[in-house]
């Protein structure tokens, strides 16, 4: 079990010492003022994912080390039981379980939410809400950031977003309790179930996410009748079911994966496998394509090995 803990006992707390920092992160204080100074190395790519492009900051060498021990500090600090992303046992899958039920649901997105964790946001979590020294708030951001913001594609980017956003994700869950309602957070998807759960609802939460500066889109509202799509699960009553469009998505990438040359099978199966088993959570019918996949990128990776030692 991942040791965890209140904020104020995590050893960031009151953090007043660059050098206690260094010791923390199991580094040089010399290295870590080095790459704070000349921003880091990232290795920049871009991907597609559900139609929406997203421009990745992936951080290499010492950089990649220093956010990750970042991360894991921050990973430790208890979290809400509404937070259901970064969360060991919780996942867009018990997020969605959530607000299983013949009940009204509403929903919405927090709009370029990583982007939104700007330097501003980030240097006053650790000097106002960590209450670090400004050395070190300083020192802790300027590690923390890319182009003026949180990067994409860091170990440190979900948990240290989540920790910013903390104080309106609090506001929206009293929301929920003032009206009788289930609330969950999936990095930055929002969702809230019960009979109170209408349009009003939906408008004050987005009253709320505004007074705290942050944008907001896909306002959505559902019936109790009707079927609900929450982080790509859907909901019918007490079921729940991968969404048709998921399914034939993935049946025509397996139909092309069939189709590939031999010697691409390894790169694609690997990639396909992690989707077979995303879509296996929600329904078993599914693992017999990871089988099928494991067996698929072992019988390549094998036969590039007899290939390399001829």
């Amino acid at each position: 079990m991942r040791l965890s803990y209140a904020l104020n006992q995590s050893p960031l707390y009151k953090l007043h010492s660059r050098s206690r920092l260094a010791h923390l992160l199991k580094l040089d204080l010399r290295l870590l003022e080095t790459c704070a100074a000349n921003g880091g190395i990232y290795r920049r790519k871009e991907t597609c994912t559900g139609g929406k492009r997203r421009h990745l900051c992936i951080p290499v060498g010492v950089l990649s080390t220093i956010q990750t021990r970042i991360g894991e500090l921050l990973e430790r600090i208890e979290k809400p039981a509404y937070v259901q992303s970064g969360v060991s046992g919780r996942s867009y899958l018990t997020n969605a379980k959530e607000h299983i039920g013949a009940v009204p649901v509403v929903k919405l997105d927090i709009k370029r939410f990583f982007p939104s964790i700007n330097q501003a946001r980030i240097y006053r979590l650790f000097e106002h809400t960590l209450q670090c020294s400004r050395d070190v708030s300083g020192l802790l951001t300027k590690l923390c950031i890319v182009d003026g913001h949180v990067p994409i594609g860091s170990r440190v980017s979900q948990i240290l977003a989540l920790h910013v956003a903390m104080p309106m994700l609090d506001e929206l869950h009293r929301l929920a309790i003032d009206n009788e309602l289930r609330f969950s957070c999936y990095v930055d998807d929002l969702t809230w179930s019960g009979e109170r759960a209408t349009a009003s609802i939906l408008w004050k939460a987005k009253q709320i996410i505004h007074r705290h500066g942050f944008g907001y889109h896909g306002g959505k509202a559902y019936a109790h009748h009707q079927t609900k799509i929450i982080t790509g699960v859907e909901l019918r009553g007490a079921e729940i079911c991968v969404p048709a469009a998921k399914i034939r998505a993935f049946l025509s990438q397996m139909k092309a994966f069939a189709e590939l040359p031999h010697a691409q099978h390894a790169i694609e199966a690997h990639r396909l496998l992690s989707t077979a088993a995303a879509l296996s959570q929600i329904d078993n019918r599914f693992a017999k394509y990871c089988r099928s996949l494991q067996a698929a990128h072992r019988a390549s990776l094998a036969e590039e090995r007899v290939q390399a030692a001829e």
